[in-house]
């Protein structure tokens, strides 16, 4: 795709420094959500947590090593 737009990008290795980046999810069902996002290929990097002010948190690397936050809105 970024071709088509012109631009000029590499992919991300696993040996590069992690890239500026995280993508964050909103689903109420943060853990089946963070479950299908491992079956599907992702990498865990740690389950869903309960945070003190009660949002659920879950994190995974996709499949170009991209940080992907899962979590719910919170109280």
């Amino acid at each position: 795709m970024a071709e088509l737009n012109h631009l000029h990008v590499r992919p991300n290795r696993k040996s590069d420094l992690a890239p500026a980046l995280e993508l964050a999810f909103v689903d109420e069902h943060t853990e089946a959500a963070l479950l299908r996002a491992v079956e599907a290929g992702a990498e865990l990097v740690h389950a869903v947590v309960v945070k003190p002010w009660g949002q659920r948190v879950g994190h995974a690397k996709d499949l170009n090593e991209v940080l992907v936050e899962i979590c719910s809105l919170g109280t």
